[in-house]
């Protein structure tokens, strides 16, 4: 009950009072009233209750008075904007808070003044009218709405707001009511807008690289890829069960298997970041090098959530890195390892294995009277001795060996893991056998031979170079005696 009605029920029960009290009096001042004091004494208890609705009325309007201050001070302190309207012609505003009219920048006075009182200029009100009036009809079944909009603020700036209204059906009024509820949402929005923005320059960025992002899930095990991956894989940009999935079709080369387990393990153990480098089956059916770079999004538990990350072709780049690589390694005329990488090779075997019984052998492999060779026939034929010989060694040493050229005319051979020194001097046979069997640029007369020195290790030492003196040892034994054979450096000599 508002104020002005609280007055009126008051002032109804006491114009009530004093009219009755008015008629006694009348009455009592008649012949047949033979009670006068009984009469007089009626009106006065009459009066004294009149007076007392009086101060009732007072005291129940000043506590009124103080609940309504209580009200305006409490909606004057939150941060949003609220407003109650007739739903009449005018739009009349009923009540409004200060939040209210700071946000359209006019004073309540201004808005008496200069709009009399009206809500049709303000917030939203247009939108508010085109969705519950039907036909200039007001539409009974809406209760309540919501919905966002900006407004021209006195200053000339723009905010977003938004509204929730709520609709109140007044049955003893001519006129509904509506009551608004208006937050500034502006920096909610700006940042929308933002983000949006930002997703539009992903989006172009993304179609003008050929860089794959990615974006997955640790929960759901699900990844989603940029379309690019479509066009570079053949294969669908969403993947469910990827770290299943990922196995099928032989997408990954299978000496990329591991590194494939290791990239899936560091997103669902939360690693910060992970990089690595594999081959890939395009679309096209042949295995290319990408490089995976990703980063770990977490939660505010800092649990591991999501992985964002981008997959580039690196297939040119790193082909040529392996090529200069092994050309680094290998001698340029033989394709044999050269001087440097055949000793760090040997080394690391030897090291992996330096408490074990496992049996390693070393071979020194020298080309007999070879700078005869290249005097009496040309360096053409020299050269054309030192790399069919190169690929003859290649051919009778297993993946696992080492075979690299050390000098000019000597090579070295290392085997590891052998069963005994009989495959050794088997082997060594075979090399010489080998050699005098070709024939250089069909020239009968340009035979060649080779003598071999053997270090076996353990025995003769644990490491490249006590081998490799070893050998040498045994070698410089046999070119003092005689050529064409091979020998250990324990002096066992054979004839090959």
């Amino acid at each position: 009950m508002n104020r002005t009605k609280m007055k009126k029920h008051y002032l109804k029960h006491i114009s009530v009072l004093l009219s009755f009290s008015i008629v006694l009096t009348i009455c009592v001042e008649m012949p047949f009233i033979q009670d006068y004091i009984a009469g007089k004494a009626l009106i006065v208890i009459l009066l004294f209750t009149a007076l007392y609705y009086c101060l009732k009325l007072q005291e129940n309007v000043r506590a009124y008075d103080q609940q309504n201050l209580e009200f305006d001070s409490l909606m004057d302190t939150v941060s949003c904007g609220i407003v109650t309207y007739a739903l009449d012609d005018n739009l009349t505003i009923l009540y409004a808070n200060a939040g209210y009219y700071k946000l359209i920048g006019y004073s309540p006075a201004q808005v008496r003044q200069k709009f009399n009182n009206s809500g049709r200029n303000f917030i939203g009100a247009e939108k508010l009218l085109s969705k519950i009036i039907v036909s200039d009809t007001i539409t009974p079944n809406i209760d309540n709405l919501t919905f966002d909009f900006t407004l021209k603020r006195t200053d000339g700036t723009f905010v977003w707001l938004r509204a929730n209204c709520y609709r109140y059906h007044r049955s003893n009024n001519r006129y509904d009511t509506v009551s608004y509820l208006l937050l500034d949402i502006t920096k909610s929005k700006m940042y929308q807008q933002k983000l949006l923005l930002e997703k539009e320059r992903y989006h172009i960025a993304t179609e003008m690289t050929n860089d794959v992002i990615f974006e997955y899930d640790i929960e759901t095990d699900i990844i989603e890829h940029s379309a690019k991956y479509t066009e570079l894989f053949g294969r669908q940009a969403r993947c469910i069960n990827f770290s299943k999935n990922i196995y099928k079709d032989n997408f990954v080369y299978r000496k990329d298997i591991d590194t494939i387990k290791k990239l899936i393990n560091s997103f669902r153990s939360g690693e910060p970041k992970f990089s690595t480098e594999l081959k890939l089956r395009n679309i096209e059916g042949s295995y290319a090098w990408f490089h995976i770079n990703s980063q770990t999004i977490y939660n505010i538990r800092h649990e591991p959530i999501k992985v964002i990350g981008k997959i580039v072709n690196i297939d040119t780049q790193k082909k040529t890195l392996l090529s200069l690589e092994k050309k680094a390694c290998k001698d340029p005329l033989t394709d044999l390892y050269n001087k440097a990488v055949t000793e760090t090779m040997i080394n690391s075997f030897l090291k992996k294995t330096p408490k074990s019984k496992a049996i390693h052998a070393l071979m020194i492999i020298d080309i007999d009277d070879f700078k005869d060779i290249n005097d009496t026939f040309g360096h053409l034929i020299g050269d054309e001795v030192l790399k069919t010989f190169s690929m003859q060694l290649q051919s009778l040493f297993g993946p696992n060996d080492v075979i690299g050229r050390i000098g000019g005319d000597e090579f070295v051979a290392f085997m590891h893991d052998i069963r005994s020194t009989k495959t050794v001097f088997r082997k060594a046979n075979a090399i010489s056998h080998t050699l005098r069997q070709n024939q250089y640029a069909g020239n009968k007369d340009c035979m060649v031979s080779a003598s071999i020195g053997i270090a076996i290790s353990p025995q003769n030492g644990a490491t490249y170079k006590e081998l490799l003196d070893a050998a040498d040892h045994a070698l410089y034994q046999i070119k003092s005696s005689g050529k064409d054979c091979f020998a250990t450096a324990n002096n066992t000599y054979q004839n090959s």
